[in-house]
């Protein structure tokens, strides 16, 4: 896979997850670098999603995301989320 399949599947992802997570009540904010391209309307190449969300909602989106095939694990900072498949070989989410 490409970067370019890899940006457009992480994108398609990032839509479904936010709608799922409206129709559950979790309130997320996205960071990272979405933020900054949608911000400043510019292109910067990512593959991963970053989202802050309150720890009131954190069961719910561990579950949520679990649902949408991430492996989850707990971090100092919250939760982390790899979704296999969508990684370039190589990189450090292979």
């Amino acid at each position: 896979m490409n970067e370019e399949e890899i940006e457009r599947r992480s994108l398609e992802d990032l839509q479904a997850v936010l709608q799922e997570a409206h129709k559950q009540g979790i309130k997320l904010v996205i960071i990272g670098g979405y933020a900054v391209a949608a911000y400043t309307r510019g292109y910067r190449y990512t593959k991963d999603i970053d989202l802050v969300a309150d720890t009131a909602t954190r069961g719910k989106l561990k579950g949520l995301l679990k649902g949408r095939g991430y492996a989850i694990r707990d971090t100092e900072f919250g939760i982390a989320g790899q979704k296999f498949g969508l990684a370039l070989p190589g990189s450090r989410m292979n």
